[in-house]
């Protein structure tokens, strides 16, 4: 099964390593895969979802095979950072995880907040939702009302993609939009009250979620 599969349990169901998760930013290239391996043994059968951080698509690439040759299951697919300086074109867009792609991994589209350049149109979102490598979202809008519209044209152009929040700060407002779960950095020191509160929202019970 691939990513999009190991979303519907309320408790941890894949590792994350690297990226914006860790110190991505400040691994040399020839280090970026190291901790894949020993987080699978630790892990078992979990999957291990690798962040992709990088400025161009060549780099992109060998960061993505480096991934596969550790033995990432997937990856987590951050816009390049100069694109938050200068914004980006559609085309990019596609480009960039076509690149990606061709390393055989499901990836994960990281989604940045609406007020920054790098933050995908809902056009764009659908698009994503189209490609046939993609296979969830890491949703972090910070803006309920694109937020909403994203969600929809994901469902829309391809229901079966996972939605995932992001917003640490909201999940209750975020995960009572019909979202498939949460991947959360605060989950790290409350992960048994964000596994509670995702399970009180899928029941319907949003006095207990509260």
């Amino acid at each position: 099964q691939g990513l999009g599969h190991t979303h519907h349990h309320a408790r941890t169901q894949h590792q994350h390593d690297g990226g914006k998760r860790g110190n991505g930013d400040f691994v040399p290239p020839h280090q970026f895969a190291q901790p894949i391996k020993p987080a699978r043994r630790a892990r078992g059968k979990l999957p291990v979802i690798s962040s992709i951080v990088c400025e161009g698509i060549d780099d992109a690439k060998v960061h993505a095979r480096m991934a596969k040759e550790a033995g990432a299951a997937g990856l987590d697919v951050m816009p390049p950072h100069h694109w938050l300086r200068f914004g980006y074109r559609p085309d990019h867009v596609r480009h960039y995880f076509d690149a990606i792609a061709e390393a055989g991994l499901d990836l994960i589209a990281h989604v940045y907040p609406a007020w920054t350049r790098a933050s995908y149109s809902t056009n764009v979102m659908a698009d994503l939702a189209r490609h046939p490598a993609v296979q969830a979202f890491k949703v972090g809008q910070r803006d309920m009302n694109k937020y909403a519209a994203d969600i929809a044209a994901v469902r829309a152009a391809d229901p079966s993609k996972a939605i995932l929040t992001c917003h640490d700060e909201y999940l209750l407002a975020s995960m009572v939009q019909g979202v498939d779960g949460a991947l959360v950095g605060f989950a790290t020191f409350i992960p048994n009250l964000i596994a509670d509160l995702w399970q009180a929202v899928k029941d319907g019970d949003l006095k207990r979620a509260m």
